[in-house]
């Protein structure tokens, strides 16, 4: 049986065991749902000024830089990392792998303070909002060619498709490895921006 996004709205397979009546019933619902004002109630279009601010009685982490061997690319390669300020080896954490846009790299986000990753990270961690969580950035365009620049043409952006390898198979064993974090799926995200958004659907 499928589901859909749209909370209230019947599926092909969900309404073809009704009744005509009650098939017509859940259509009227569905219609009479204005999605605009369901959306504004759950989305806000810019981060809370609270979860963004710098507080005197929160501790922020710092990003550093790390290298990992990519087996999928036959190349070094680099992510910036941000660790709870408190980190402990004693401790286990959930992941965020964070994914820059296109033209980026692993410092796309570590190097752009004004984006207050460390902040909201740090603040919803205080607000219990969150468990403390390691925010990864890595290189996403997984080249194997050092010399191979992105572009939007379909041969340039191939090194963006085949990220999922490189992430899959060697930057998470390499996290997995050297920092105390959770593992599986419920403890592991992803999130993007721009190409970093398509590629967080792709995968």
């Amino acid at each position: 049986q499928s589901g859909s996004f749209a909370t209230g709205i019947a599926t092909e397979d969900e309404t073809s065991g009704a009744t005509e009546s009650e098939a017509s019933q859940g259509m009227e619902e569905a219609e009479s749902t204005d999605p605009v004002s369901a959306l504004n109630d759950e989305i806000e279009e810019r981060c809370p000024v609270t979860l963004t601010a710098t507080r005197k009685n929160v501790q922020y982490g710092e990003f550093t830089h790390g290298t990992y061997d990519s087996k999928t690319c036959g190349l070094e390669r680099g992510y910036s990392i941000l660790l709870p300020a408190d980190y402990s080896a004693d401790k286990q954490y959930p992941v965020l792998y964070l994914l820059h846009g296109i033209f980026g790299n692993e410092y796309s986000f570590s190097g752009d303070a004004s984006n207050k990753i460390k902040e909201i990270v740090g603040n919803m961690a205080a607000d219990g909002l969150i468990d403390e969580t390691i925010v990864v950035c890595p290189n996403m365009y997984a080249s194997c060619d050092p010399k191979q620049q992105p572009g939007f043409d379909a041969e340039s952006c191939l090194p963006y498709d085949n990220f999922i390898n490189d992430l899959v198979n060697d930057l998470m064993p390499h996290i997995e490895s050297e920092y105390s974090v959770l593992t599986g799926r419920e403890n592991t995200y992803l999130a993007g921006f721009s190409m970093g958004g398509r590629e967080t659907i792709f995968i």
